[in-house]
């Protein structure tokens, strides 16, 4: 009788019959609009959000998580008024939703930009503001691989039209790829995030794409 027993491990491992899901080992249901390494901002354009994992990677793998739920918090109870009141009030939402390093970060671009705005700025001196408000409390400049990488150049190139401000913040993305980041969450893994671009650039080239698409929508 001895050698027919099985622990209890072995037991676990033993698999059922084809087609039979055994008890207790249900398979985890991915939120509506998810997809395999990100997801799909609800009620948005069809644009993902990279779901950055850590690993070979860099970053600490909640970004696109993370501002998933910045996107969440306006799409579920947009606002309405100016321009600079929308700016603002996304603002907190977006120190509130996202949270961590990122979500003071944004809310201090969007506030700085809104302010720009409420001065009589245009669109392109607003982003400007903007990237200024992020590095002014981040503390960050172009090549210590963050989001700054691909919001500098974003920005200088904005008067020059969408097509122009695309194409610098591609380049800057791919500028952080080979760099070691120096700033930001981003900057724990060190030089094993070498070969990556860093999330938070991606992320800018995400939604400032996103942006542009909805500009068209509208």
């Amino acid at each position: 009788m001895a050698r027919w027993r099985r622990s209890g491990r072995e037991a676990r491992r033993r698999p059922g019959p084809r087609g039979h899901r055994r008890r207790g080992r249900s398979r985890r249901a991915r939120p509506a609009g998810a997809r395999r390494g990100g997801r799909r901002l609800p009620g948005g354009p069809r644009r993902r959000v990279p779901a950055h994992r850590a690993g070979p990677g860099r970053g600490d793998g909640d970004l696109g998580e993370a501002l998933a739920r910045g996107a969440r918090a306006w799409q579920e109870d947009p606002a309405d008024g100016s321009a600079a009141y929308l700016l603002r009030v996304l603002s907190a939402r977006c120190r509130r939703a996202i949270g961590g390093t990122s979500g003071p970060l944004y809310a201090a671009g969007l506030v700085a930009a809104a302010q720009a705005l409420e001065d009589g700025a245009d669109w392109p001196g607003a982003l400007a503001a903007g990237v200024d408000g992020i590095q002014e409390l981040g503390g960050a400049e172009p090549g210590d691989g963050t989001m700054v990488d691909a919001l500098r150049p974003a920005a200088d190139a904005a008067p020059d039209g969408w097509e122009a401000v695309l194409a610098a913040t591609k380049q800057g993305v791919r500028s952080t790829v080979e760099g070691v980041s120096r700033k930001g969450r981003a900057s724990y893994v060190g030089a094993r995030g070498q070969g990556h671009p860093d999330p938070g650039a991606e992320a800018v080239l995400t939604w400032l794409r996103a942006v542009r698409e909805a500009g068209r929508a509208g």
